[in-house]
């Protein structure tokens, strides 16, 4: 839980030793890592409301760290460069200050391990995160800085992409009004070839691609926050810059992971607070160029290890937002993809949400055709449809799972529907070990819904289709005869606490009720036969 950002609630840390107790059923153990500010309940001297063990860890100092990465080196002379951590033997002595993490202090290890010498001025300066490198290319009044820095910006944001894009990229920023720069008479025949424009702004040009972090490594998202802390003045227009050469037609529209990434490196610096204003103000423009390139972003960030956690939270005050569709569509696009994937549970919750804030009718859609298509992955359609019926039967009391439950197959109409991909096709398809727990966990879900008076209508279409689709050859008919027998037993569960009352018992006047019953029932499926024959006539 170390991405999380507050303490552990009361509830959750009462409700430990049961989760404690279910893991050790299984074999298992629950192990929950945690910063010191979010286990801080757990710490507190006599805190006894958990009966489970509590560790602290103290974080080793940074220059055991760096120390014992050094002189784990495969290289006896890189092993002797630990030596350097003795103040006065390098420039790396003096350069911890003691409160570093250990990522840090690793980072500051592999550095020491590439550097030319104990005196590698441009390795420290790596370390710093090149401030001397962005002093020299931003501090200058060059009359040409400007067309060099917009080359900088540009593989920053496209780093190791083909020269011609980047170039291209940075010639669209300078003639932005804003920065006053006159366009150059000759176009193409005028200025100097790729090499010497990269030459010039200090950028690796090879095989016909471009880098800024090349020669310097990390060079590239230091000068983006170099930009965002510096010139803030720049960044509305590196917006709308960036959306103009993502767009589908854009020069880098090819190139959308690229910029993902440069902005998810500003995030981690700035905080999430900033790319999220930036893709909210995306989303708002109402440009298709602009909300794919602001799905983008935010599909990477809610993975991204440092700012993920929040993002995905984030994510669930969006997907309430009824008043903002242009919110919600993007978290239905980012749980649709990979997100989906790797947090299957967070994705249908946020669905749900969706679903509940009667948002219009092309979005509750949609929400109900994500729901389905995270069911019809191949790798993670079980584990979601687990989580679905353990919702469902472990319901709340206004239904709203069970009707999760029921939307994320009554696909009638919708695109699954025309693309022949409905998730029952794959989930009951399923052989083995696999295909049993599959079967049983649609029971179990059809049987809670079915359980609820107001969804039967609805579920009975669908599962009519179900067993019509299963006549045709569609779907295996044996497993679909099971699904649909959970219903049988509920409905028999429901009628012995009634009619057993009733027409149970061993005389003769209770064996002709019993007799009437089943007559009654045999006569009832007679007429909707008949009428069902009418309305095909």
């Amino acid at each position: 839980m170390t991405g999380s950002q507050s303490p552990l609630s009361s509830k959750f840390i009462q409700q430990l030793p049961g989760y404690a107790q279910r893991a050790k059923e299984i074999s298992s153990c629950l192990m929950i890592v945690a910063t010191e500010y979010v286990a801080g309940p757990l710490l507190t001297p006599g805190q006894s409301e958990a009966a489970v063990p509590t560790i602290k860890v103290d974080r080793p100092q940074p220059v055991d760290v760096v120390r014992r990465r050094i002189e784990t080196a495969p290289d006896p002379v890189q092993r002797s460069r630990v030596a350097w951590l003795q103040s006065g033997q390098s420039d790396f002595a003096e350069l911890l200050n003691g409160d570093e993490s250990p990522g840090e202090a690793v980072r500051l290890a592999e550095i020491m391990l590439a550097a030319d010498g104990p005196n590698d001025r441009e390795a420290v300066d790596q370390y710093r995160g090149w401030k001397h490198k962005l002093t020299e290319w931003f501090g200058g009044d060059d009359e040409s800085a400007p067309a060099v820095r917009a080359r900088q910006i540009a593989a920053a944001c496209l780093d190791g992409a083909d020269g011609r894009i980047v170039l291209d990229a940075a010639d669209l920023l300078l003639p932005y009004e804003e920065f006053n720069w006159p366009r150059s008479i000759g176009g193409p025949l005028a200025g100097a070839d790729e090499a010497q424009r990269c030459e010039a702004a200090d950028l690796h040009f090879a095989n016909g691609k471009i880098s800024i972090n090349h020669k310097r490594p990390g060079a590239g998202p230091a000068l983006l926050r170099h930009v965002w802390r510096t010139r803030p003045q720049v960044v509305p227009l590196l917006r709308r810059w960036l959306g103009e050469i993502s767009g589908p037609k854009g020069i880098a529209a090819g190139y959308l992971d690229k910029i993902a990434e440069a902005l998810g490196s500003v995030a981690e610096s700035e905080g999430v607070g900033v790319v999220l204003e930036l893709i909210e103000q995306w989303l708002e423009a109402d440009s298709a160029q602009h909300t794919n390139l602001a799905c983008d972003v935010l599909a990477q960030l809610s993975l991204d290890p440092a700012n993920g956690a929040r993002v995905r939270q984030e994510l669930g005050g969006w997907a309430k937002a009824i008043t903002k569709p242009d919110r919600q569509r993007a978290v239905i696009t980012v749980c649709r993809g990979k997100m989906g994937k790797e947090y299957p549970s967070i994705a249908l919750k946020r669905m749900q949400y969706v679903l509940e804030r009667e948002s219009g009718e092309s979005i509750r859609q949609e929400a109900v055709t994500t729901v389905a298509v995270l069911l019809t992955d191949p790798d993670q359609g079980a584990r979601t449809l687990k989580t679905l019926s353990d919702w469902a039967t472990g319901d709340v009391p206004d239904g709203r799972h069970r009707t999760l439950f029921l939307n994320a197959f009554d696909q009638s109409g919708s695109a699954l529907e025309e693309r022949n991909t409905d998730p029952a096709l794959g989930l009951l398809a399923r052989d083995g070990e696999l295909g049993q727990a599959v079967q049983s966990l649609l029971q179990k879900g059809w049987g809670a819904v079915w359980a609820s008076p107001g969804l039967r209508p609805r579920a009975s279409r669908v599962l009519a289709r179900w067993a019509a689709a299963a006549e045709a050859g569609l779907l295996p008919a044996d497993a679909v005869e099971a699904v649909i027998s959970a219903i049988f037993a509920e409905q028999a569960d429901a009628l012995s606490d009634d009619l057993d009352r009733v027409i149970g018992g061993e005389g003769a006047f209770r064996r002709q009720l019993r007799g009437a019953f089943v007559q009654t029932v045999r006569d009832r499926a007679d007429r909707g036969s008949r009428d069902e024959a009418r309305q095909v006539a």
